[in-house]
């Protein structure tokens, strides 16, 4: 089942913002919830860029009845801002649907995208 809803959501850490004043898609696939279409942000100092990245349009969550949850970002760098080479970084704090985190990376290429992962662990 999918369903379209209004969503107004704010979570600031001093990492990651996630944004959401748009329409999001969820639905619910084996008990889990599924976000999808949702504003997030991945800031300069957790992507090793000289800039924040936004995106809304590719982005996906899920949050399992067990606590589980996964947040993916992807993004697009700004032209003369690709990072030569590639930057990767791990640990710091990512705000999500299913709480905050420290097990999180970012990626950034010289092909000009980025991509943040954010991971919960339940049973934690």
């Amino acid at each position: 089942m999918r369903i379209k809803t209004q969503t107004v959501m704010t979570m600031l850490l001093s990492s990651i913002v996630v944004l959401g004043s748009m329409v999001t898609s969820v639905h619910a696939s084996n008990g889990a919830t599924v976000i999808d279409e949702f504003g997030c942000s991945l800031l300069a100092a957790d992507s090793g860029l000289d800039i924040s990245l936004y995106t809304s349009g590719k982005t996906h969550a899920v949050v399992t009845p067990s606590g589980n949850t996964m947040l993916t970002c992807a993004f697009e760098i700004p032209d003369g801002h690709e990072p030569k080479p590639a930057i990767n970084n791990t640990g710091f704090p990512c705000s999500t649907y299913g709480g905050m985190t420290y097990n999180s990376k970012s990626t950034a290429t010289p092909g000009g995208k980025a991509i943040l992962t954010c991971l919960i662990n339940g049973s934690n």
